[in-house]
This record gives C-alpha cells, structure tokens and sequence, in this order.
C-alpha cells in the first residue's frame, strides 16, 4: 500500500531535490543563514541589515556555535554581535561530518544571543517558524521562477 506519493516524474523529483540541497546559498552552511535571517527578524531589521563578519566554533561533541557581526541601516557604528549555538545531532561520524564539520549538527539553534543577551526560548521557536516559511515561500518563489524559464 503506497501512504504518500507526490505525482512527480523522475526529472521533476530530482529538480526539486536540486533545488532544496541550494537553499541556503551558495557556499554558505545552512546554520549561517538561518542564524542570519533568524537575527534579521528578531531585530524587524530584514531589509536594513548589513553583514559584517562571521565565525562558527565547535566545541565537540557538545555544541557548534555561529558568531555574527553586523550594522543595521547606515549607522556605520561599532560592529553589533549574535550567535547561535547547534545541538550535536549526529547518531555516528562519518567522512562527511569530518570533511564539513557543521553537518554533524543541527539546522535550527537551540539558545541565541544578540548584542550578549540570551534570546528567550518561545521567540526562538517563534523565529524558527517564521524564518522556515519565509525560506519555504523564497525558495518556491526561486523555484516556479525557474520552472517558468524553463518550461515556459
């Protein structure tokens, strides 16, 4: 008995794996982006914000931790911080998660900071929901885009 079936032929399936596998950017970790956008939201800053840097620690097997420096408008003030830490979440090592290391943790943070203050848990999971679909309705957005281009 089949439960679930998507009605996608062999091509469109493996295009919309394609598509999803390049939604954080390209060569940019998925933890660094959701951190991004999650921080952006937070501060109600999507449109105004400016990346200045960024660093990942790990302190295995405990927790991976993404820092990022960043101005909102035109300030051109001191740099302001965020983080976000990962949980460890790998049942085994394995070449991949020693080649990039950050895959052998989470997608979504557990605790953030921004500007040294602990971010409370419930916004966290608010954040969380909101920036997935706002990630979900860029990508479909990205992906009918191409389609249109494509298939016309």
């Amino acid at each position: 008995m089949k439960i679930w079936q998507t009605g996608l032929g062999g091509i469109q399936g493996a295009l919309l794996i394609w598509g999803l596998s390049g939604c954080s950017g390209p060569g940019q970790d998925v933890r660094v982006s959701f951190c991004k956008d999650m921080v952006a939201a937070h501060l109600n800053a999507l449109d105004s914000i400016w990346w200045t840097g960024q660093d990942s620690r790990i302190k295995r097997p405990e927790f991976a931790r993404v820092d990022l420096r960043f101005q909102i408008g035109d300030s051109g003030g001191d740099d302001r911080l965020a983080a976000c830490f990962y949980e460890y979440d790998t049942p085994d090592e394995n070449a991949m998660t020693h080649a990039d290391p950050l895959a052998a943790y989470a997608t979504t943070p557990y605790r953030m900071m921004v500007d040294g203050r602990d971010v409370p848990e419930a916004e966290i999971n608010r954040l969380i929901t909101d920036v997935g679909l706002l990630q979900a309705d860029e990508f479909l957005k990205r992906f009918w885009r191409w389609w249109e281009e494509l298939f016309g």
